[in-house]
């Protein structure tokens, strides 16, 4: 029963080109919703089985490996996800004895701890199935946020472009995240990972300026990327998150740019 069940999980690892150790788990015939074109989108490749047994082998020796393991929730799983909201907003964490538990209100439940290889989802079958609706994004996009810290990995709202990286709101980006991995000089989004260029650009649009770019101070910038990191935690930031954003602060050159001058996507809601 064991052996038939691991056949019919799928792993997917995240921008499988950069050699992140960042997987989900999961069997696609719990879901109603085309997942696998969902995870997709989001820069996830599902492993063929050759390729599962190599990350099983990497998870289990790399200290930085973390895996999602994604399942249909059961009754008790469900009426926690359905409960009572925390608070103004449809996200919460709260602590438990060596983990944490992350709730999207009528969306899912994540358990996960920053000790272990290993975390949990509990979903419904339609997960992701309405495109349209951005909580899904912010969910995954929450877990590859806490699960690339250990890679040193930060991740922002925002979209990537040529010259660096526009970092917006939650809303503003449709949930849609991008990691800048300092150490590797790398950005990473849906497009995949592109290199980070000498003049490392951080854009924040404004409405109100034209025709040029007004130039914001470390301090500025650093207040900036801090209020809107795609990594939401219990008691705030954490310190190694920090000491990342002080070092992107003090790399990248940050300008408020010209609203009128940017030229988005078609469709950042995929």
């Amino acid at each position: 029963m064991k052996k038939t069940d691991e056949i019919k999980r799928t792993y997917f690892q995240y921008c499988d080109e950069s050699n992140l150790p960042v997987y989900l788990l999961l069997n696609l015939q719990e879901f109603t919703a085309d997942l696998k074109k969902f995870f997709g989108d989001l820069g996830f490749k599902a492993l063929s089985n050759k390729e599962a047994e190599t990350a099983e082998i990497n998870i289990i020796k790399n200290p930085r490996a973390r895996v999602l393991k994604i399942s249909e929730a059961t009754p008790y799983v469900a009426k926690q996800i359905d409960g009572h909201k925390l608070g103004p907003g449809a996200e919460s964490v709260v602590p438990g004895e060596g983990y944490f538990a992350y709730r999207y209100c009528g969306r899912a439940l994540i358990v996960y701890s920053f000790r272990a290889k290993e975390w949990s989802m509990g979903c419904f079958a339609d997960f992701a199935g309405d495109h349209n609706d951005i909580s899904y994004k912010i969910i995954i996009n929450r877990y590859l946020s806490w699960a690339l810290l250990a890679s040193s990995v930060a991740g922002f709202w925002g979209v990537p472009v040529a010259e660096g990286l526009v970092v917006m709101t939650t809303e503003e980006a449709r949930g849609e995240a991008t990691f800048v991995n300092l150490q590797e000089q790398k950005i990473l989004s849906i497009e995949g990972q592109q290199k980070i260029q000498a003049r490392f650009n951080i854009m924040r649009l404004n409405a109100s300026i034209r025709g040029k770019n007004i130039r914001m101070s470390q301090e500025e910038l650093l207040s900036f990327l801090s209020i809107n990191t795609s990594y939401f935690g219990h008691h705030g930031l954490s310190v190694p998150l920090r000491q990342i954003i002080q070092m992107i602060a003090k790399t990248a050159i940050g300008l408020i740019h010209p609203e009128e001058s940017y030229r988005p996507r078609a469709d950042l809601s995929l």
